[in-house]
């Protein structure tokens, strides 16, 4: 619901740090479904392996409208 506020309020480009890290067809179906609130940016974990990155990035692909940039955040500021 924050996610659609914020467009609403008029914000173009929206950055989601989403950190996905799951099996592939897991984050395959979480980026489909956050490419309904349109971002233009997500990120996935590299953590999750490249099979899961390239779900990604296909998932990505085959969503209706404007494809979101997909990257991969490699390290984590905090890791406890």
């Amino acid at each position: 619901q924050g996610v659609r506020e914020v467009r609403a309020a008029g914000a173009e480009r929206l950055f989601l740090d989403t950190k996905f890290s799951d099996i592939p067809n897991t984050v395959a179906g979480a980026v489909r479904s956050i490419c309904r609130l349109r971002p233009w940016m997500l990120n996935v974990h590299a953590m999750a392996g490249s099979a899961a990155m390239r779900a990604a990035a296909q998932a990505a692909r085959e969503t209706d409208g404007e494809r979101p940039l997909v990257i991969a955040v490699t390290v984590l500021t905090s890791l406890d």
